[in-house]
This record gives C-alpha cells, sequence and structure tokens, in this order.
C-alpha cells in the first residue's frame, strides 16, 4: 500500500515583533563592523540620514512608553503585582560578589584609616568585628554551594538568594557596618575648640588671638599635640573621615539589584547622622583645621576670606554625592527592570510558540499518520523536497461508520445550531484514536490501518487480527456511549488487506 501527501512550506525567519525589536533579526556581524567603524564609507543621504534619526528617537520613545506602562515612576515598582511577585524572586547570582566588594572597600578604609587616623581603643575593637560580620554574612550567603554545609544553612543561603528582602536587610547591614567602621574611629579623639585652648593657655580673650600666639604655642597641622586634653589623640585631618564616609556610601552602590528607594533612605540616614555630628558634636575639629591653615599660610583669624569652611564643603559633599549615588541606583534599577520584562516577554513567546508547535504537531498528526507527520516536520524548510511515499507489503485497511448520525444530527436552538451533536461526534472518535493509530475522519466515517510501519506490519497477519478485535472494540465503546447519552447509534464496518 502506498500513501502521498505533501507539505506547505514556512517561512525559516519568522521572528516575534519583540525579538525584531531589540535587533535580532539584523545582521549581528554588519551591525558590529558599523559600530566599529570598519564598515565600507559612504556619503549618506540626508534624508537617509533624518529617517535613521528618526528611528532612533522612535526606539528611545518605545523604551520610556515601554517603562511608564509598567513600571511606576518614582518607585520603579512594577504597576502589576504579579509581576513585581516574579521580580522579587528572581535569584541574584551576583550577591556574594557583592558582598565581596563590601569586604574589600571595608578592609580598604581599615587600612587606609590605620594610616591617618590616630589609633584608639574603638579601632581595635571595630576593625576585627566588622570584618568577621561581614565575612560571616559573605560565608552564609555563599554556602549554598559549599558540598559540606549542612542542610539547615544551605536552605537559608538558598532563600537569601531568592527571596528580595532578605537581601535588601544584608545590604542595610553591610553598608552600616562599613559606614560605622569610616565614622567610629573619630568618636575617641579630641574635638575641643583650638580657640578656646588657647584663649586659656595665653589667659586672653578668643578675640586677641592672632597668628604669631599659635606659632608660639607650637600648634600646626602636622603636630600631633593636643593643647587641651594631652592625654587624647588630635585629629588634624577630618576630611579624610569625610572620604572614608563617602567610600562607605559608595558600598550602597555595589549591590547593582537593590531597590533605589532602600538607597535612598539608607543614603539620607547615613548621610544625616554624619553631618549632624560634624555640624553640631564634632564641628569643632573641622574649626580646627581651618584655623592652623589659616596660621600657615598667614591669613588673620578673624579675617574674611573666600575660603569655604571645612564643615560647609562637608555638607556640599555629602548632599552632591548621595543625589548622583541615587541617579545611578535609579538608572540601574530602571535597566534591570526593563530587562526582566523582556525576559518576561521572550519566555512568554517562547512558550506560545512552543505551545503553537505542539498544537500544530497534533493538529498534522491528526490528518497523517505520526510517523508521515514527523517525516515533513523534520524536513521542513528544505528546497526540492519529494513527495513521501512508502511500499507496505502486509496492510489492513478498516472504515468504520455511524450509518444513522445523519437522523442524529439537528441544527435547533437548543443544541447551539447543532455544535452540541459534533461534540458528541467529536468525543465518540476520540475514544476510538485511544486505541490505534487514525488515518483519516470524513464526517462520521473513521478510516484506519495497521502494517503502515515495520514495527506493526508481520507476515504472519497478526496485526490484521489486531485490526479485527479493534473492530469490536469499538463496537462496545459505542454500545456504552449508546447507553450513557441514551442514544441508538449504529456501527456499519468494512475493510480490505493486502499481502
Amino acid at each position: 500500500m502506498s500513501s502521498r501527501n505533501g507539505t506547505a512550506q514556512q517561512p525559516a525567519d519568522n521572528m516575534s515583533k519583540g525579538m525584531k525589536t531589540m535587533g535580532f533579526g539584523q545582521d549581528a556581524n554588519a551591525n558590529i563592523h558599523n559600530k566599529l567603524g570598519l564598515g565600507k564609507d559612504k556619503i549618506k543621504d540626508p534624508d537617509d540620514e533624518v529617517n535613521e534619526y528618526l528611528g532612533r528617537a522612535i526606539d528611545a520613545r518605545s523604551i520610556d512608553r515601554l517603562r511608564s506602562d509598567y513600571v511606576k515612576p518614582f518607585l520603579l515598582t512594577f504597576r502589576k503585582t504579579e509581576l513585581e511577585d516574579r521580580f522579587c524572586r528572581v535569584r541574584d547570582t551576583m550577591f556574594t560578589t557583592h558582598l565581596l566588594c563590601s569586604l574589600l572597600l571595608l578592609i580598604l578604609i581599615c587600612v587606609l584609616q590605620l594610616i591617618i587616623v590616630p589609633s584608639t581603643v574603638v579601632m581595635a575593637t571595630l576593625y576585627p568585628v566588622s570584618c568577621i560580620l561581614i565575612t560571616f554574612m559573605l560565608v552564609l550567603a555563599r554556602s549554598e554551594t559549599f558540598r559540606c554545609t549542612p542542610k539547615g544553612l544551605r536552605t537559608i543561603a538558598t532563600k537569601i538568594a531568592l527571596t528580595r528582602w532578605l537581601r535588601q536587610i544584608f545590604l542595610v547591614v553591610s553598608v552600616i557596618v562599613v559606614y560605622c567602621v569610616a565614622f567610629g574611629p573619630m568618636l575617641l579623639l579630641d574635638y575641643t575648640s583650638l580657640k578656646t585652648c588657647l584663649s586659656k593657655f595665653y589667659n586672653i580673650s578668643e578675640e586677641g588671638l592672632n597668628i604669631s600666639l599659635i606659632h608660639g604655642a607650637n600648634i600646626s597641622v602636622q603636630s600631633d599635640v593636643s593643647l587641651c586634653n594631652p592625654h587624647l589623640e588630635t585629629l588634624h585631618f577630618p576630611e579624610y573621615i569625610t572620604l572614608c564616609v563617602c567610600v562607605a556610601l559608595v558600598s550602597s552602590a555595589v549591590y547593582v539589584h537593590s531597590s533605589s528607594i532602600v538607597k535612598l533612605l539608607l543614603l539620607l540616614v547615613l548621610s544625616a547622622v554624619y553631618l549632624i555630628m560634624v555640624e553640631f558634636e564634632y564641628y569643632s575639629i573641622f574649626d580646627n583645621r581651618d584655623m592652623m591653615l589659616r596660621a600657615n599660610v598667614g591669613l588673620e583669624l578673624n579675617a574674611s576670606s573666600t575660603n569655604i569652611a571645612l564643615k560647609w564643603e562637608t555638607i556640599v559633599v555629602l548632599v552632591v554625592f548621595s543625589f548622583f549615588l541615587f541617579i545611578h541606583a535609579q538608572q540601574v534599577e530602571s535597566t534591570a527592570r526593563l530587562d526582566f520584562l523582556w525576559k518576561v516577554q521572550a519566555t512568554d513567546e517562547k512558550e506560545e510558540m512552543e505551545s503553537l508547535r505542539a498544537y500544530n504537531l497534533k493538529l498534522v498528526a491528526n490528518i497523517l499518520p505520526l510517523h508521515v507527520a514527523q517525516h515533513f516536520l523534520k524536513n521542513a524548510g528544505k528546497k526540492d523536497e519529494d513527495m513521501y511515499y512508502n511500499d507496505c507489503e502486509f496492510t489492513c485497511v478498516m472504515f468504520a461508520s455511524i450509518s444513522n448520525f445523519s437522523e442524529f444530527y439537528i441544527e435547533l436552538e437548543g443544541n447551539n445550531e447543532g455544535v452540541e451533536c459534533l461534540r458528541l461526534l467529536n468525543e465518540i472518535i476520540a475514544d476510538f484514536d485511544e486505541c490505534i493509530e487514525k488515518i483519516k475522519t470524513i464526517g462520521y466515517t473513521y478510516m484506519a490501518a495497521s502494517g503502515l510501519t515495520t514495527e506493526t506490519s508481520f507476515s504472519d497477519m497478526s496485526h490484521v487480527v489486531a485490526l479485527t478485535e479493534y473492530a469490536f472494540s469499538i463496537k462496545e465503546q459505542l454500545s456504552e456511549v449508546n447507553q450513557h447519552s441514551f442514544n441508538n447509534f449504529k456501527m456499519r464496518i468494512g475493510g480490505y488487506r493486502t499481502g
């Protein structure tokens, strides 16, 4: 027996709209050469340049449109709760690297302060504790990949990697630890006003101080002498504490997948605490620095100068620094959320294509035998494709028809214009399909065959016996349908064999 059929060739370059928007439909090598300036020099027509500019503007506008449709402007959270939940459950594969960066910044601050800031008890206690704490957080987050890690710790590490609010807590703790190391050494230093000390030392009023009296007391920027409290160390370089605080604030920027709002609140609180301490508690350290600098360059103590006081410079530095860190956080989170949105859309389109492909395969398999359908699907897209044929020596074909179905089929409003009748016919045929590979269904006539493949073709005609038994099985199946549907369908079966 021979069977022939053909297939329509589908375009191989079908591509979703989203993939074309992201540039997958273009020649990648040509794009790379053009970006590197290796392409051929061509004089562009003004109209082409205008069209190219408009195309780039439209692409940029579409990104802004996408951001405004799905993401809230300031909070940068998704408008749909479902998307926000999915985004919060995304694994942060770089989280342990972020913690490692925080540890490196912490060690850098410790080394710089050991060189510049006078040693105190706070430094001897704070540095080891902070390093151990950050290291513990790093090991805990990394323990998911260690084979020797207990199951409980591995579960905690997995939950940290998959839970966004837990990573936010790690972010806050690590930044506060680095901030305390940057700001802590200034707590036990002498912050008495140098003017007050000198006035008591010379027994004169503060207005009577001049440059010669400061030089006479042997006080300079390079001196480590504390005039009022000899048992306390004096910090003559307070600007380095400000720079260390800035480095501590930078440690929040390494967590690129964290919320920009959390970073903003953290920057505001830490900057406000430091500025309040500088302006109202430790302001004398900055004033002493300014006064000694004026003495070194020969300026009068009470003379006006265009130089800005160090404590006011600190305010400007921290405010500008925090502002740009927040802008950076907003840009990074916005990009991350758009990237996530594109991935979700690409995944949904991929799943849709896979379901459509499975549906098409099922549809083709419903018309052709499965091995014939697979033959055409594997060779799809090939040019000059021959028609499929296969010679079979031992085959058996059966036709089964519901002879009185035409009497049952009536188009009325009660049966939805005949749709319910067709639904019952579909259920009957679906029951038949569970047992054998169908070739064709035309109306209420069912055609089946055996012996079309080497696995089902036998010279002893056992497959013919199986098909005969199947004919009796579908009669029994139809009787069961009649019993449950209160109908009296009759089956008429015939067939022939070869070989």
